[in-house]
């Protein structure tokens, strides 16, 4: 659930900013839906994922994507070294403080936003595709 909390996060900021990245959620072995307790902190984030189902991380997701965040899981196999892979491993768990380990991601998401908006100074906007694939 880590990468939904992310990827809500990155494409909102993203779009503030008026980056041309989009980020889907993927996960290694996604659950069957999107537990309550994330999505009551997403929705008092702005954020509707009542409808959303979770969805696993596939080869055709990397060859789409120009970068691929990890949550605690390896996907080396899977990335295997087509795009730059970055691990946010070992951040505090959701489930069982939500808005604790939010913040923990929207610190790494600031930073990721910020570092992208610095490549992006005097380039041509292309749109790239950011997959985070991982725990919860």
């Amino acid at each position: 659930m880590k990468s939904l909390i992310a990827t809500m996060y990155f494409n909102q900021r993203a779009q503030q900013r008026g980056l041309g990245y989009t980020a889907v959620a993927r996960g290694t072995t996604p659950e069957a839906s999107v537990p309550a307790t994330v999505q009551q902190g997403l929705r008092a984030g702005g954020f509707d994922v009542v409808h959303y189902v979770p969805q696993p991380l596939k080869t055709s997701d990397v060859n789409e994507a120009s970068l691929v965040v990890s949550f605690d899981q390896d996907v080396t196999k899977t990335v295997a070294g087509r795009v730059q892979e970055l691990k946010w491993d070992n951040l505090p768990a959701v489930l069982a403080n939500y808005e604790r380990g939010r913040d923990a991601i929207l610190q790494r998401v600031d930073k990721l936003i910020d570092q992208l908006a610095s490549a992006s100074r005097g380039t041509p906007r292309k749109h790239h595709t950011a997959v985070h694939g991982g725990a919860r």
